[in-house]
């Protein structure tokens, strides 16, 4: 009798509980779906097409990734990349929102990262809440820097979009012309041969035939209008020029210039230090004319180069050796505790204690790498990088301690700072997997896998600023990595100038709420530098280190960029009118309070036989 009114009660509760869909749960969910070409897997390559939804709700900078069939990791890279670079343009934090994307074939297809310029282009959709024109179509990969990086068998691709009724074809600047291989079968007596043959294709014409416009497109903003009939306008900035950083990067240099001297004088005892002083007298010029952050790195580099001829002439035996690296072991470890101690008050004290941090852990790997040298050597050249990264620790700590920044403004808690680290840490490890799968550079990859295990050093200690810095110069080398893939002369030098003006706008706004102090440092040595790749290395980490220091702000501005109709709609397609979407349900993610119900009456009624 028990049971049965216990039952009757769990029933009645089921009954009279609604339904709760996903789309009750996730009031400010979007959803775009839009198509995209790929190349099946088959022996013989055909065009095939997927399908792409893209989900965006307010979240924590989750990327969730669902195929069928199952893919490589670089379509799931491609997802998160996706993600990255539409929140980029929109000048939005990527914290804001968790990501969905739910990929559909009807056939395996060829693993690449052809689809991330379409997968970006949606996000930006489903973020703005714009409609997708069905009759566009497009194929190219997604860089981090918003371009459409070129793709493969682009013709296969364009007679699948003929079947999908497509009307304009996107690919990627410069590939309207490309070489399709086919295999030609020549019977000679009782011997078939099979041969490979280059066959020149010319895209528009071919396009042409298919009653099909097929246009070049070169970064994400192009290839928004044509999908949607909306441009995204970048708000430019001001003067980046700042006081107080002139004022830090000159104590710096001052400190430095004060030490160097000191350590000339000693050097010179031992023998000629020509090359020294012309790199000496470099740094001079660079500080009379007003670029002392890159004074004083030509001042490390000449310093590292005279501490290595005062170790080669006094190191002389073990005991010394080992006297200097518990020395330099002990100052490491003292400082450490000390910036443990420190309390972030506000931006400018989190870049200046962070990037003490840094190079304190660069000092602490050296010392290792000296430790387990397997020469005399080896072991002087790490030790003399130890002892002088320790020294610009100290160094990049003088204006903090002297008074040169404000003491007010906000307080970062250790919470945010933490939470922070995590983020960037996990971001830079995915561009580094992505970047590997697709064949990134391998210098600037190894780069990256350094300033990725040293963040994570310093994260586990519990030196968050340190560790957001370095995870943000991870991020930045995985995705220039990237960019370089195969691009000429003329294309680094464009991308350099492009790097160069999103710096200097990031930098302004960054203005409003803080001092810039090391997005100016990077953008000072990109601009004095000769070499195009270090120029672009240097202003991506000036644009992409103000943007990290924005989103930490309490009070960074609501709105970079603004959103206008396109007045020439130059596809040639009308584009459909953009309205918001519906609350989707996300497929996978339906929840019913009567569901959870029955769980619980079974496990109830259980309960009770068990007793």
């Amino acid at each position: 009798m028990r049971l049965t009114t216990l039952v009757v009660l769990c029933l009645f509760i089921v009954i009279s509980l609604p339904w709760v869909s996903s789309a009750d749960l996730l009031e400010n969910t979007s959803s775009v779906t839009v198509k995209a070409p790929a190349v099946s897997a088959g022996p013989e390559p055909e065009g095939a097409v997927i399908e792409i939804t893209v989900y965006v709700t307010e979240g924590k900078g989750r990327v969730f990734v669902n195929t069928e069939p199952f893919t490589q990791i670089d379509m799931q890279g491609s997802a998160r990349l996706a993600a990255i670079v539409a929140t980029d343009l929109l000048g939005i934090d990527f914290n804001r929102f968790d990501y969905f994307y739910v990929i559909k074939a009807e056939t395996p297809v060829v693993g690449g990262p052809s689809a991330g310029g379409v997968m970006t282009v949606a996000t930006v959709a489903a973020i703005e809440g714009w409609t997708i024109n069905g009759s566009v179509m497009m194929t190219g990969m997604i860089l981090p820097d918003g371009s459409i990086g070129p793709v493969g068998g682009i013709p296969y691709k364009l007679e699948a979009a003929k079947l999908e009724g497509v009307k304009l074809f996107l690919v990627p600047a410069g590939q309207t012309l490309v070489i399709r291989e086919k295999r030609e079968t020549v019977e000679r007596g009782p011997f078939i041969f099979v041969r490979t043959v280059k066959e020149p294709i010319d895209l528009v014409k071919y396009g042409e035939e298919m009653g099909i416009t097929v246009k070049e497109v070169s970064d994400l903003n192009e290839a928004v209008k044509y999908y949607t009939g909306y441009a995204v306008k970048q708000l430019m900035g001001g003067n980046i020029s700042s006081q107080t950083y002139t004022e830090i990067s000159r104590t710096m240099a001052d400190a430095m210039k004060k030490d160097t001297n000191r350590l000339f004088e000693q050097a010179k005892k031992y023998g000629s230090l020509t090359g020294i002083e012309d790199l000496l007298k470099v740094a001079q010029e660079e500080y009379d004319s007003g670029n002392y952050y890159s004074a004083t790195s030509t001042m490390l580099t000449a310093r590292i180069q005279m501490r290595q001829i005062i170790y080669s002439n006094t190191l002389i035996d073990e005991k010394a050796i080992k006297d200097e690296m518990t020395y330099i072991d002990k100052e490491i470890n003292d400082l450490k505790e000390d910036l443990k101690n420190e309390s972030i008050l506000n931006l400018q004290a989190f870049q200046l204690i962070g990037t003490a941090e840094t190079r304190l852990y660069m000092a602490e790997n050296y010392l290792q790498q000296a430790k387990e040298a397997e020469s005399f050597s080896q072991a002087i050249t790490y030790l003399a990088l130890a002892r002088e990264r320790l020294e610009t620790a100290k160094i990049w700590l003088t204006p903090y301690h002297e008074g040169v920044i404000r003491s007010s403004g906000m307080v970062i808690s250790e919470n945010k700072l933490r939470d922070r680290a995590n983020f960037y840490i996990s971001q830079a490890l995915s561009l580094e997997t992505y970047a590997s799968s697709i064949g990134g550079h391998q210098e600037l990859l190894s780069m990256a896998d350094s300033s990725i295990e040293l963040a994570r050093s310093m994260f586990a200690d519990g030196l968050y600023a340190g560790a957001v810095l370095s995870a943000v110069d991870g991020i930045v080398d995985a995705s220039v990595s990237i960019e370089v893939i195969g691009i000429s002369q003329n294309q680094l030098n464009e991308k350099v100038e492009k790097a160069r003006i999103s710096a200097e706008n990031s930098i302004s706004r960054l203005k409003d709420i803080s001092e810039p102090i090391i997005p100016l440092t990077d953008y000072e040595f990109a601009r004095t530098s000769k070499d195009p790749l270090i120029k672009l290395i240097f202003y991506r980490s000036a644009d992409q280190t103000a943007k990290v220091l924005t989103f930490m702000s309490k009070s960074q501005p609501q709105i970079m960029t603004e959103t206008e109709k396109a007045v020439n709609n130059e596809s040639g397609v009308p584009a459909e009118t953009p309205v918001p979407q519906e609350n989707p349900e996300l497929p996978g993610f339906t929840l019913s309070y009567s569901i959870l119900s029955i769980i619980v009456t079974l496990f109830i009624i259980a309960h009770y036989r068990r007793r």
